[in-house]
Formats: structure tokens, sequence, C-alpha cells
């Protein structure tokens, strides 16, 4: 693909390297008359830049920019005035850091704001020069997290660290926090870390410290704390500040310079849910097609883990039928349907992704955090007593990536991850293993990511990732743990949001972005991917039946008519892994919606 950007417009001082992402159509505004040029890059100095880019009638412009693998937590560059012309300067980068920016504009043509058609979001990652070697060393420091917690409950906060200029380093690749001005009654749990150590190993770990301490570790580059808001009372209501100082000392020995980052803190009350029962359950849209559909594609290839082209899926191949728990899907359609046919295709999921993947790994259970799927294996060992299932749940819980405590899953990027993790160890506490303390540090952690996409929102959340946290925190909720007031009112929030800021509608066809950043530009992708629906559509039918309201059961089964409709075009038929997005979460949206 040919490069939007120029060499003549990258300095030859800089060490400049950038690569251009794909750009992929997003239906927003069919025969929009705005068209967007690709942007140019114009690097000013190691810490800023200046971009660029055209359109053909007068419209705002928007930079969204952030490091890493994301937007991060930026909320954008905007210049109001319209112009044909843009040009947007963003100061205050790292050196030698990856980021990543997307730009828009809209116009108000006859009276309508439109985007570009064919609409697409601009995207590239660059790396800012060096700063010139000065002998100097600094370092960047900042928390990502959450900022709303609910009285008596916790909150989990991330902080990173890493060099940015200088020869020198962080002696022993660590640094010393210092929290001061929690707010009342509140404790800080800081269990991986050191406390008041010289050095790391010389302290002490898995202390609560209370506000009367003065709290000080020697930490990684990046690690977590926990806010606990019921260290002797309730932390009463209110916004708080507490400020977090980053000291260092330098690998000579000499100490380096501090960073105070100021962090707050919102206090909310326990929320009051309305809970209603529906006065009617009108017939569910597209029903028939969605049972079809299940007979269709369930058999042939998926039941029998096959690839599309029919050959044996190799463990761990993610197009096939195992990839988001075959086992269960093939469960819950035998349950369905009453027929015991599907219980051979159970077993076909469980021999290709218990078997031959979890426990054949040399430390059974340790695989990557996207590939947890504890539930089909827990539904076999309350058919069958298999003790192997039940070792497999309990070697996911405690041995896949992201089962220990403290492992970095307060950024939204890994709320899948943390999703996961809670129902894994929901799941093994069942049988018998007490990982409450984990499962309900995850169910903290994940209700924190609901509150940064619904604040932020979070732009590297992805939207059917948000459906996923939506199903276990419900089931959680429902098993159980019906005194958790936040779980509904965090479905409820989540579910409006959605429905508000990334549901679009194109020739009579729904869909979520894909992404919560290209839904606050406007600019949607994910039309395609309207099979995701169906892991979503579940939180809406959950609500009409907890409340009672109409509005949950029109939205729901617009979310759920339009997965249904796209998926014989779309595809069921290309892999199983897509079968088995269409079926893990909505024999639940059909119980909830029908009342059964």
């Amino acid at each position: 693909m040919r490069s939007p950007f120029s060499s003549s417009q990258i300095p030859l001082w800089s060490a400049f390297a950038f690569m251009a992402l794909l750009f992929s159509p997003s239906l927003v505004l069919a025969n929009s008359p705005l068209k967007l040029s690709q942007p140019e890059v114009l690097i000013e100095s190691p810490t800023s830049v200046t971009i660029k880019w055209t359109t053909d009638v007068a419209a705002d412009s928007l930079v969204y920019y952030g490091c890493g693998d994301g937007f991060g937590k930026d909320t954008g560059v905007r210049d109001p005035a319209g112009a044909t012309s843009h040009s947007v300067a963003i100061s205050g980068l790292l050196p030698c850091q990856a980021y990543y920016f997307g730009v828009r504009s809209r116009a108000i043509v006859a009276g309508k704001t439109v985007v570009p058609s064919p609409s697409f979001s601009p995207t590239a990652i660059f790396s800012l020069p060096k700063a010139p070697p000065t002998g100097i060393f600094d370092y960047y420091f900042h928390p990502e997290g959450p900022h709303h917690v609910v009285q008596g409950y916790d909150l989990f906060i991330q902080l990173n660290a890493g060099p940015i200029s200088g020869n020198a380093g962080f002696k022993n690749n660590s640094y010393k926090i210092t929290v001061q001005n929690l707010p009342p009654k509140t404790a800080l749990h800081w269990p991986d870390q050191e406390y008041n150590g010289p050095a790391p190993g010389a302290g002490v770990r898995g202390t609560t410290y209370t506000a009367n301490d003065t709290i000080s570790f020697w930490a990684p580059l990046t690690t977590q704390f926990e806010l606990v808001t019921n260290q002797g009372g309730t932390t009463p209501p209110g916004s708080y500040t507490i400020n977090v100082t980053a000291s260092t000392l330098l690998t000579d020995g000499s100490p380096g310079p501090k960073k105070t980052v100021p962090w707050t803190v919102v206090v909310d009350p326990v929320p009051v849910f309305a809970f209603g029962k529906p006065s009617s359950y009108p017939p569910i849209p597209k029903l028939r097609d969605w049972q079809s559909n299940m007979a269709t594609y369930g058999a042939g290839n998926w039941c029998n883990l096959l690839t599309r082209s029919g050959k044996p899926c190799p463990p761990g191949f993610e197009q096939c039928s195992w990839y988001y728990d075959g086992e269960r899907v093939f469960y819950q359609i035998e349950d369905y349907t009453k027929h015991k046919k599907w219980e051979t295709c159970a077993m076909n999921a469980q021999a290709n992704y218990r078997d031959q993947y979890v426990m054949a790994r040399p430390t059974p259970g340790a695989i990557g955090g996207w590939r947890v799927f504890p539930d089909g294996i827990y539904m076999n060992y309350l058919r069958t007593g298999d003790p192997t299932s039940k070792a497999a749940v309990h070697a996911l819980a405690t041995k896949a990536a992201g089962a220990a405590l403290w492992t970095g899953h307060v950024p939204t990027y890994s709320i899948r991850e943390a999703t996961y993790m809670l129902t894994a160890n929901r799941l093994d506490t069942k049988l018998g293993n007490d990982r409450s303390r984990q499962m309900k540090q995850m169910v903290s952690i994940v209700l924190g990511h609901i509150d940064q996409i619904t604040s932020g929102p979070a732009p590297s959340n992805e939207t059917f990732m948000d459906g996923l946290a939506a199903e276990a925190l419900i089931h959680y909720y429902e098993d159980g743990h019906q005194d958790d007031a936040r779980i509904p009112a965090a479905i409820q929030k989540l579910a409006d949001w959605l429905w508000d800021n990334a549901w679009y509608q194109n020739k009579g066809a729904g869909f979520f972005c894909y992404s919560a950043y290209q839904a606050s530009i406007g600019m949607p992708q994910g039309e395609g991917l309207r099979n995701l629906n169906l892991l979503i559509a579940p939180m809406y039918a959950w609500l009409f039946r907890t409340t009672g309201k109409s509005k949950y059961q029109a939205e729901g089964d617009q979310i759920f008519a339009s997965g249904v409709d796209f998926a014989p075009e779309g595809t069921l038929g290309w892999s199983g892994k897509n079968f088995m997005q269409q079926y893990r979460w909505s024999f639940d949206f059909v119980e909830w919606r029908s009342n059964h």
C-alpha cells in the first residue's frame, strides 16, 4: 500500500519510523458529499507533531491520538472552525514512543451533519525520534484506570513508568512510589509490592495500609494498587484527589527526578436499581431463523471439529469450533432441542480443546488469557462427573495467563481476559476450590472497565467484549450474588451507553461499531461483523426481564434480529469460531426475552 507520508516531510535529524495501517471503509452516510484526504505528519520536535489533511467542503477538525496499542485516554485535539485545509498541532508527546492517531472531519450540508463517504479513519503508527543524548535521565509516569467506586467496594488503578531520555536508567528496574491524601476510611492494598524497603527485597509484602500511614513502595515499572473504601467504616460519598509520587535511583546509585501525579477518586453511594416486570412478552423476531441456522450450520464441519475445507482442526487453531467454547454451545443446543446427537458434537469439542490443548500443555491450563473457556468443561463435569473436567476448570482458573492476582487487568484492553478469569474463578469455586477472593477482585476490575468505557469512552475497547463482560457479570450476579447492587446498575449504564453511542443503522440493518474509538469519532466500522450482535443482545433481554421496560425489549430485538439476519450471508458457514460467537450467549437471550 502506498504510504500517505513523503520523505520530504521528515526532518533529516530524526530517526522517524512509521507504518501505515490498512484502511477499511465504514458505512455511515451513503452519497455523502464530504471527502477526506489521507493525512500527512510533520515532526516539529521530539515531543510535537503537526497533522494535516484536506476536505472538499468546509468541515471541522479533530485528532484522536494515544500512546501504545490504542488511542489511550487522550480526549483529542479539536478545531471547531470550518475549513477545507486542516492542520492540528499536538505537543507534549514522549520521545521514542509509538503513537496511534485518527483524524475526523464533519460538515453541515443541507442542515445535516455528514462524514466522509466512503468513510475511513486514516490511522497510522508513528514513533517520535529519541531526544539528543543529554546525560539527564527522565521518564514518564502516569496512572490509568477507573475514577468511580461505589461505597464499601474496591477501586483498582494501574501505574506505568518508563525511560524517555538520558543515558542512565532505573536501578534494579524499579522505582519508589509514595501515596498521599487517601480519602477517609480507606485503605491501600498493594500486595505485590514492598513497603518502606530501601531496595527490592528489603520490604514487607501483602499488607494493607490506611490513610494514617506513610505509604511508599518499591515497585516494578508497571504495577497496580487496590483502594479499599470500607476501612473502619464507610468512606463518605464525594470527590477526592490522591497524590501519587514516583522517585528513582539511577543505575549509578544517584537520586533521579521525582514526579507527582494527582488522581481523582469519586466515591458514589450504593446505587438504587429500579426493578420491574414486563407486562407482556411479544414474539421474538427472527427466532425461527435463529433455530434453523443452529441446525443447518451447527452440524457437519463444526460438529466434527473440522476446518471449513473439511480437514481436522489442529489444537489451538482459532477458526475451529472449540473457540468461544464449542463444548458449551453444543451442550446448550442439546438442552434446547432435546436431541442427544449434539452430545457427540460437545465431546468432539472437548477432545479438541480440553484434552489436546488445555491439559496437554507442559503446565496444564497455562494458555493465553483470551482462550479461557471453562463453561463447557464445567457442564461436562455436572453431566458426567469426569474428574479430568474438574481438574481442567481448576487448571484454567489457576494457571492461565491472568490467573494470578495483579496481572495487568486494569486497562480496558484487558476486559476480555478479566471477564474470562472472573468466570473461571466462579466455576472453580462452585467445584469446591475457594477462589472467592480472585472472583470478587475481578468483579471490581470489570466494573471498573465499564466505568472507563461509559465515562470516557476508552478508545481501546471493542464493543463485543462489552457483551462478554455483561455476560460474566450477570451470571455472577444470578449465581447467588444479588446483594451486589453495583452489577444491575452497571449493566444498565453499559447498555444505554452502547445504544446511544455505538449502535448504527444502515438500510434497515443495525450493527455495533467494532470499537469505542470508531463510535466516538462518528466513523463506525462493523457492519460486516453483525454476527457479533448476539454477544451483546442478551444484556438487553436481561434488562427487559429485570426492569420490565419495553425500551430494552425493542432495542434487544433489533440487535438480535439484525445479527441473525446477517448470519447466513455473513460468517456462520465460514468458521466454527463465528458460529460459536452467534450461539455462545444467545440461548439466554431467548430464555429471558420469552420468560421461559
